[in-house]
């Protein structure tokens, strides 16, 4: 939602949007809405990434179990 309205109300599509796009882009609730795309993004960055870890820390300790009751 933050990009749509960062996209709407900071960037317009139009020839008047792009020539106030560099004076927009520093109003607060622009930056507001840029520190929300950014944060956001790496939020999900870091949400793939545990997940990721989570798995292989599962995967591993069910070969492990497995290994060793074969012994």
């Amino acid at each position: 939602m933050a990009s749509h309205l960062y996209t709407e109300f900071c960037v317009p599509s139009t020839f008047i949007g792009f020539v106030q796009s560099p004076f927009a882009a520093v109003l607060p609730h622009c930056q507001a809405l840029r520190w929300i795309i950014y944060n956001g993004g790496n939020t999900i960055s870091l949400m793939w990434t545990v997940l990721g870890g989570w798995l292989i820390l599962k995967i591993g300790n069910y070969f492990t179990k497995v290994s060793s009751e074969e012994i």
